[in-house]
């Protein structure tokens, strides 16, 4: 979860460098707004890969690697 939220912070942070210089002399007002909403588009598609049941083993693998117990559920 964290490696996800990390990248998708690091692609959205770096979408006004990126978008920057492509947007250089562009005057159509749809050019810019596509160019800006497809950055934004693939930087939101890496949240969306979010899979809970991934996440869940993923978290069980950890816990018995640092040797914590699952929680017990009731």
């Amino acid at each position: 979860m964290t490696n996800m939220l990390t990248a998708t912070e690091s692609r959205l942070l770096a979408i006004p460098s990126r978008v920057t210089r492509l947007l250089i002399g562009q005057t159509e007002f749809q050019k810019i707004c596509d160019l800006i909403y497809g950055e934004i588009e693939m930087a939101l598609k890496e949240l969306s890969d979010y899979d809970p049941q991934k996440f869940e083993e993923a978290n069980e693998e950890y816990l018995a690697w640092i040797g914590a117990a699952k929680p017990e559920t009731d």
